[in-house]
């Protein structure tokens, strides 16, 4: 027998959780399907062998940020996973050549800083004391700029924006490597509107507040604190379950086909990705020319590999380690044009230092990433990419981790698209660059009635998982404006 359902999430990750959870909160019948084994999407937490490893990585605003607003919207505060938080965090950073430790105490790392790194930078090549009102005034901007003005910057790069102020080599570098960690895309390509509004978001936040979840759980227990919050006011959530179809008739959709059995829900939330779900779950002859070749235009970050290392002791003192090569903006297009790059731009984290219970008694994990290019599955031989990453991993940022390495996990591009039913294996979604955001971010109505997107293709105003959260926020309250709620939350059902 046909199931009936108000509402029909497809994926787990922090788009369609969150979605579930404000859906189910609104009083509607919800079910969400996951076609995984293991919940969270690109926030997944899976145990191999006793260690318990992330698949991506969010570093993000805690309690204040789109997580902690989602939780409070729907009156869940109490799900609220602890975090240890920047201040609690040890840092090891080599920025174009210089080493900067921090793996000790605040005092420790100020004085690293002040009497070693920053005497050096004032007087390398990178930087010029003539350029200080410029960047004084560009970092004005940050604090100053309204959303008005901001707007107006949406389509403005962030290397124009920034060359007005300064051209200053390490600010110039620096912003540009951070647009790349940020949104995927280099610094010519990143809009100075965006960047500008989500570092605002990140600095009205307060450092102190950025940290990774210490509940035994990794960084899954975002996406666990959305589900169980859905699961509270009654949705069903089910894994192993893949959508094969979304069912659209008149321009309506009908619901989803699930192992051949058709479950039926006038509304449908799709967490797959809007060009995944609108060329493969609904077909493109269900939509305008215009729209798909729309998102046949779109452009996405770069794709992501990374390194997950179980070690056999603990070995490492940091918790978070970065490097950005010299010649970062070269070594940025060598790998986003295909090319395997001389140096690669790395970012680890010891997880386990963070939180010892993702590890087994007396072992530890680095789990490292880096860029790829965005390209269609079996199109690069990612063979040696992950060679000369694990070399740099191995001879440089830990030396001798090999020695104490149990296995590593490689995961590639090719392996992301697998594992989230992509076309490419992009590390974040749909790029937040130049036409891609404000106005003109992708859009999470449908032109098909009924049928909605969430997840960072159609977010904005964050990083990653947080933009994916996001997105569920801005849908949910765009939806109270367009659709007549019939009473308050604990209602049957929306009425159009």
């Amino acid at each position: 027998m046909d199931r009936q359902y108000d509402v029909v999430v497809i994926g787990s990750g922090c788009g369609g959780s969150a979605a579930a959870a404000l859906a189910s909160y609104r009083g509607l019948k919800t079910l969400l399907i996951e076609k995984n084994k293991f919940f969270g999407g690109r926030a997944a937490t899976v145990e191999i062998e006793g260690f318990r490893m992330d698949h991506g990585h969010m570093i993000g605003r805690c309690r204040r940020g789109p997580h902690g607003d989602l939780l409070r919207i729907v009156k869940c505060a109490d799900l609220m996973p602890k975090y240890k938080t920047f201040a609690q965090l040890k840092f090891l950073s080599n920025i174009f050549g210089y080493s900067w430790d921090f793996t000790g105490n605040a005092v420790e790392a100020i004085k690293s800083f002040l009497f070693s790194v920053f005497p050096d930078l004032m007087r390398s090549e990178y930087f010029s004391i003539f350029d200080t009102p410029g960047i004084t005034r560009f970092f004005l901007q940050f604090v100053l700029l309204g959303e008005k003005r901001i707007r107006e910057l949406d389509q403005v790069d962030l290397k124009t924006f920034l060359s007005k102020y300064t051209n200053d080599k390490f600010v110039q570098y620096m912003f540009g490597g951070l647009s790349a960690v940020a949104f995927g895309v280099l610094a010519d390509d990143t809009s100075a509107g965006e960047f500008i509004r989500t570092i605002q978001g990140m600095l009205n936040a307060g450092i102190g507040i950025f940290g990774y979840p210490v509940t035994g759980e990794g960084v899954s227990a975002i996406p666990n604190s959305f589900l169980r919050a859905a699961a509270r006011y009654g949705a069903d959530i089910e894994a192993r379950t893949p959508a094969e179809r979304i069912v659209v008739e008149d321009n309506q959709a009908k619901g989803v086909y699930v192992q051949g059995e058709l479950i039926e829900s006038t509304i449908v939330i799709s967490n797959t990705g809007i060009k995944e779900t609108s060329y493969k779950l609904v077909g493109k002859e269900h939509y305008e020319r215009k729209f798909i070749d729309y998102l046949g235009g779109l452009k996405y970050c770069y794709g992501g590999i990374s390194l997950k290392y179980a070690l056999d002791k603990p070995i490492i003192k940091f918790d978070v380690g970065t490097k950005m090569p010299v010649d970062f903006d070269r070594n940025m297009r060598d790998a986003l044009n295909g090319r395997v790059p001389d140096e690669i731009s790395t970012m680890a984290v010891c997880t386990s230092n963070i939180d010892p219970r993702l590890a087994p008694p007396g072992r530890q994990i680095l789990v490292a990433i880096s860029p790829g290019p965005p390209v269609e599955p079996g199109k690069i031989d990612w063979g040696p990419w992950v060679a000369n990453f694990k070399r740099q991993i191995e001879e440089d940022l830990v030396p001798g981790i090999s020695k104490h390495t149990l296995f590593c996990v490689e995961s590639t591009p090719d392996v992301i698209a697998g594992e989230n039913s992509r076309f490419i294996g992009d590390a974040i979604g749909v790029a937040q660059s130049l036409d891609q955001v404000g106005d003109k971010t992708p859009p999470s109505i449908s032109p098909i009635k009924g049928l909605y997107h969430v997840g960072a293709d159609v977010g904005s105003k964050g990083i990653a998982t947080e933009m994916a959260t996001q997105s569920a926020i801005d849908l949910f309250e765009e939806l109270d404006r367009k659709i007549h709620l019939a009473g308050s939350p604990g209602s049957s059902r929306w009425k159009l």
